[in-house]
């Protein structure tokens, strides 16, 4: 339906929620929306992440899957599962992304949400969200996500310390 995914870049997700239908976001299993978007969004839309807490604690089975949050009059929030957790060790492994965790998901979410206008930070691609390949992300996001009119909003996400100052 759409031929490609359309990019923004350098301008934060944040400012641009009501424009679009649906707004996904990547998240670990381990519950947390502690930096990035995702805190933004737990400080200032607390219902996605309450939804968030009702998930079970680092359960691998929810990678590659949805979570739609939703509260009347707010924006609807889709967590998308695409990484195990944290980065622990980045002398070790930069990348800690699953990409089949996030192909999955965006196929879900294509299926899910045909038709409609969705936005999204370029998941997977953050040091945040797994600190993956661009260019093989955008890959399987023009691969996946056909059949709906997706924006990609391409910044760099501040850590909670980056935002205080």
């Amino acid at each position: 339906m759409w031929d490609e995914i359309n990019i923004i870049k350098d301008e934060d997700l944040y400012e641009h929620f009501n424009e679009y239908d649906i707004i996904l976001i990547g998240t670990n299993v381990y519950c947390t929306m502690s930096q990035g978007i995702p805190l933004k969004i737990m400080l200032n839309y607390p219902y996605v992440y309450n939804k968030n807490l009702d998930t079970r604690y680092g359960d691998i089975d929810k990678l590659g899957t949805l979570l739609e949050c939703e509260s009347q009059g707010e924006p609807t929030f889709c967590l998308c599962f695409i990484t195990k957790g944290y980065n622990f060790r980045p002398d070790l492994e930069s990348d800690y992304l699953s990409y089949e965790a996030l192909e999955k998901a965006l196929r879900l979410v294509n299926i899910k949400y045909k038709g409609k206008k969705i936005a999204c930070p370029l998941l997977g691609s953050s040091r945040f969200d797994g600190n993956g390949d661009k260019e093989r992300i955008l890959g399987i996001f023009n691969d996946t996500l056909t059949d709906v009119d997706c924006t990609v909003f391409d910044y760099f996400q501040k850590s909670r310390a980056e935002e205080m100052k």
